[in-house]
């Protein structure tokens, strides 16, 4: 590891003191897919379980921007209003809504450009290019 020291600080979660990197966690992670790191230092993150794709500033570990599908045109099979109520009941746990909830399933996301991704969605079957400043 290059001499790096790394710091145990709960089961799974590593800090590293000489690069900065901190744990990040955020309740709509749920069955995580990939992630990519901006050569500024942000990283985006796909949460399949809560149909989001978010970024993060790496070093200070604050949400920078998030795509959510369901704001974006894409549909859960049980209407909005009972996607919404699921996803409180889901937040926080560890793979998220049920699949035959979910409106989009983001499986990838990689960075294009500073505001633009490239995503693949699994329930439409679809590749997208996504502004993030946007969501379109």
């Amino acid at each position: 590891m290059s001499g790096l020291t790394q710091v145990e600080l709960t089961p799974g979660v590593e800090f590293i003191p000489e690069v900065g990197i901190l744990p990040i966690f955020d309740p709509y992670y749920g069955f995580i897919h990939s992630l990519d790191i901006s050569p500024d230092g942000r990283v985006l993150v796909t949460s399949s379980g809560f149909d989001r794709i978010m970024e993060f500033d790496l070093v200070g570990g604050q949400k920078v921007r998030e795509w959510i599908a369901v704001e974006h045109g894409y549909q859960s099979p049980v209407g909005d209003e009972e996607y919404w109520r699921r996803v409180e009941e889901y937040k926080g746990k560890s793979l998220g809504l049920p699949p035959g909830l979910r409106a989009a399933f983001p499986n990838s996301a990689i960075y294009i450009d500073e505001n633009t991704i490239l995503a693949t969605l699994f329930h439409p079957g679809q590749l997208v290019r996504i502004d993030l400043n946007t969501g379109k």
